[in-house]
């Protein structure tokens, strides 16, 4: 599992969605107090169906404002006890922190003792959209900055990122047709030309004149690995399917499934996933539950 998380290899299919309208933008989770989730492995396949342990190996509790923001997150073992910061990175505290337009401009990475593990700072533009984001040590040295570039339509083109020092270390740019607001390419490499990779994005959409994505795939190719990743969405943006294929070069092929489930105006309830490697092969059930505010 834990080559699954450093990989990101991502792969799914919906096969629920919620069927009552949303109105587009309408936040999901506004007036949820806390979401719990819990993840259970699988344990084996009878007469047909899966067959799940009946203790969760990971729980997560997140907390919300009563905007439906999310405040903090803590991570508990089967046994309900806290669960610190992993060598990965995985677990501990998380905070978030927003400004008074409701965008996130801070999130945090704490140990159960509460000392600094990691921040990330964020900053946007005067039309809302994310411009420059920081990534900060545990002594609040930054490690990485990515900043974005913006074209008069708002559309972003080229994304820099800087190292600890602050030389240039990656640098990404996408392209549009004319005033489209999807680019269709996008081309990216290291400051030293070695590691390089390119995109290509198809879209459709559910309509002539509409402007919603109903499905898009990109093609990631790198010198060592190739990347397929499709997507496809309802008429209000949830994701519908995902699927992604990901080939290392004269070596080993990774599949991951994911399969969600959402109630009724939106909010996630329940996922299934399977994960297969040459080196792993992992399948869990995750849940998850709502308290509210005004309960």
């Amino acid at each position: 599992m834990t080559k699954h998380l450093t990989l990101l290899l991502l792969i799914g299919f919906v096969f629920w969605s919620c069927e009552e309208e949303v109105e587009e933008n309408t936040n999901p989770y506004i007036g949820v107090k806390t979401e719990k989730v819990s993840s259970y492995d699988y344990l084996e396949t009878k007469f047909g169906k899966d067959i799940y342990e009946t203790l969760p190996k990971n729980i997560s509790i997140t907390t919300y404002n009563q905007n439906g923001q999310k405040i903090k997150i803590i991570s508990y073992d089967s046994n309900g006890k806290e669960k610190d910061i992993s060598k990965w990175g995985a677990y501990g505290i998380t905070r978030y922190f927003y400004n008074a337009s409701g965008n996130m401009i801070q999130k945090q990475k704490e140990y159960l003792n509460g000392k600094l593990y990691k921040k990330y700072v964020y900053e946007y533009t005067s039309f809302d959209s994310m411009r420059v984001s920081s990534i900060l040590d545990s002594n609040n040295k930054v490690q990485k900055t990515t900043e974005s570039i913006f074209d008069k339509l708002n559309r972003y083109v080229e994304d820099n990122e800087y190292d600890s020092d602050g030389l240039l270390s990656y640098q990404t740019k996408y392209y549009y047709k004319g005033d489209q607001n999807y680019h269709y390419k996008a081309d990216g490499a290291s400051s030293d030309g070695k590691n390089k990779f390119q995109t290509k994005f198809h879209y459709t959409f559910f309509d002539e004149d509409s402007t919603q994505i109903k499905t898009k795939e990109y093609i990631v190719q790198q010198e060592q690995r190739n990347r397929v990743i499709f997507k496809k969405y309802d008429r209000f943006g949830k994701v519908l399917e995902k699927r992604i294929n990901e080939t290392f070069i004269e070596t080993d092929e990774s599949v991951d499934n994911q399969f969600f489930k959402y109630d009724s105006i939106g909010k996630l309830i329940e996922k299934f996933e399977f994960y297969e490697s040459p080196y792993d092969t992992t399948k869990n059930k995750i849940i998850h539950e709502f308290e509210y505010y005004n309960d």
